[in-house]
C-alpha cells in the first residue's frame, strides 16, 4: 500500500482540525501495530531498498521541541532570528536588547513557545488595536451563540522595533501559538511566511465520554475581527510556501529560505 493509501485509510482516527495537521500525526497510525518489527521497502527514484524497522509504544517516543535548534541568532545582512519553541521567560529581556539592533526579525511560530508571547506581543506591536473576536454558547438558549470582540492590545514602546518582522508558521503551529500570530500580526510591518496553521486556537475544554474516556474540544469560536475563522482553516498567510520533497531530501529549510528572502525585501 501507498503512503497515501494508508493516509486516507487511518485518517478518521487521526485528530486534526485539516489535512496539514493530520498529516504532522499521521506516522503515529501509520506505524502503529501489534508486530515489535516490520518490513518495508523504500523506493526513492530508481534505488530501491529493504529495511527492518522497530516500532515503539507511544510513551517511549521522544516528542520534545529539538534542543539543537538555535534560540536566537543574527542571520546574514543583520537578520534576527528568533525561535520561540526554545526561549524560556526569564531569558527574553536579554534576547529582546540584541533584536533592536537588527534589521528585520524572523520570529519562528513551528515550534511552539514557552510563554514568551505577551512579553514579545508588547515589544512588537505598536498601535492599540482588537486582534480577534469570538463567539460563547448561550447556555439559556441552546443553538445561540453570543458574539464577543476581543482584546486590544497595543505596543510599550520599549522601543518599538522598526524592522520589518516575518512570522514563520506551518502544521505545527497550533492553539496558543496561532493566537499569538494573531496578536502580533496586528503590528505595523509584520509578514507572515508558511503554510497551513493547525486551525485549533480557543480555549480547552475536557469531558469524558461514556466509559471513562477523558477527551478535549474547544467550547469557544475564535475569528478575527473581520470575521475571518481561524478554526479549522488556520490564520492568515501573506506568502504561502509549502516544502517539497526535493528541499526536504536536500536537508533545506524552505520556509525559512523564503523568510530570510522576505526580510531582506525593502517593499
Amino acid at each position: 500500500k501507498s503512503i497515501e493509501d494508508l493516509f486516507n485509510e487511518n485518517r478518521k482516527y487521526i485528530m486534526g482540525s485539516n489535512v496539514p495537521a493530520q498529516l504532522a500525526k499521521a506516522h503515529v497510525f501509520i506505524f502503529k501495530g501489534n508486530s515489535d518489527e516490520i518490513t518495508v521497502i523504500l523506493k526513492r527514484d530508481q534505488f530501491e531498498q529493504t529495511k527492518t524497522i522497530k516500532r515503539y509504544e507511544w510513551s517511549e517516543i521522544n516528542k520534545e521541541t529539538p534542543k539543537n535548534i538555535q534560540k536566537f541568532q543574527i542571520l546574514e545582512d543583520n537578520i534576527g532570528y528568533l525561535n520561540l519553541g526554545n526561549i524560556e521567560k526569564e531569558e527574553f529581556d536579554d534576547i529582546a536588547k540584541n533584536v533592536l539592533s537588527t534589521n528585520s526579525l524572523i520570529i519562528d511560530l513551528r515550534y511552539g513557545l514557552n510563554k514568551t508571547s505577551q512579553l514579545l506581543a508588547k515589544f512588537i506591536t505598536s498601535k492599540e488595536s482588537h486582534f480577534y473576536s469570538s463567539i460563547h454558547p448561550c447556555l439559556d438558549y441552546p443553538g445561540r451563540y453570543i458574539w464577543t470582540k476581543g482584546n486590544s492590545e497595543k505596543g510599550e514602546n520599549i522601543p518599538d522595533y522598526k524592522g520589518k518582522v516575518i512570522l514563520l508558521v506551518n502544521e505545527s503551529t497550533q492553539s496558543n501559538s496561532e493566537f499569538t500570530a494573531m496578536w502580533l500580526q496586528t503590528g505595523e510591518n509584520v509578514v507572515t511566511v508558511g503554510s497551513q496553521t493547525s486551525g485549533a486556537d480557543g480555549n480547552v475544554t475536557e469531558f469524558k465520554m461514556p466509559g471513562g474516556i477523558p477527551t478535549r474540544i474547544t467550547g469557544v469560536g475564535i475569528f478575527y475581527p473581520d470575521g475571518t475563522e481561524t478554526q479549522r482553516t488556520g490564520i492568515k498567510i501573506d506568502v504561502v510556501v509549502n516544502p517539497t520533497i526535493e528541499g526536504l531530501v536536500a536537508g533545506k529549510d524552505e520556509q525559512l529560505e523564503k523568510a530570510i528572502e522576505v526580510a531582506t525585501n525593502k517593499n
